[in-house]
């Protein structure tokens, strides 16, 4: 499989997945493909050119040319045999590759560069709406928070600074 970089990972047996919602929370992912898969923290720089966004339903990163934003997210290595699965699980959104240079690990984790790092996209124009106290899932949004505790307080508190459109209550 080779992609617009020019990389070619045809012989590769795994690649990393950048999970920006309900894919941070680790028992979500392992509960899906039945394996270990532990998370690393990272950020994603605004240059990708995406800001996250809650749309009342579910986390999603939109583009924005006016003011994109650096967003928190989890990235695990995936075997690349089960992809099929992950793009099932992830129909209405793209599998797209996130160039590593857009990825800021915390100095202590190590990505290896010689996997590819792939993203979902949604594959459709998403409507943003204004989020009150009665018309939003709270049910998805108490998966991510549980899941990035996993990282510490530091992490959790920039997913909340990092995210548009989250309601405004405490969790």
């Amino acid at each position: 499989m080779s992609n617009k970089f020019g990389t070619n990972y045809k012989d590769i047996k795994y690649c990393y997945i950048c999970g920006y919602g309900s894919l941070m929370n680790k028992v979500s992912r392992e509960s899906n493909f039945s394996t270990y898969l532990p998370g690393l923290p990272v950020f994603v720089s605004s240059e990708f050119g995406f800001k996250r966004v809650f749309d009342g339903n579910k986390l999603i990163i939109v583009s924005n040319n006016d003011y994109n934003t650096a967003f928190s997210a989890v990235i695990f290595k995936f075997p690349v045999n089960l992809l099929n699965l992950l793009d099932r699980r992830e129909s209405s959104y793209r599998r797209v590759l996130l160039p590593h240079n857009y990825i800021y690990t915390p100095s202590r984790f190590f990505l290896d560069k010689s996997l590819p790092v792939y993203i979902y996209l949604p594959n459709y124009i998403p409507k943003i709406r204004s989020i009150s106290k009665s018309n939003y899932n709270i049910t998805y949004l108490n998966i991510v928070i549980e899941g990035l505790k996993e990282f510490g307080s530091e992490f959790l508190n920039l997913f909340f600074k990092t995210t548009y459109n989250l309601p405004r209550i405490k969790f």
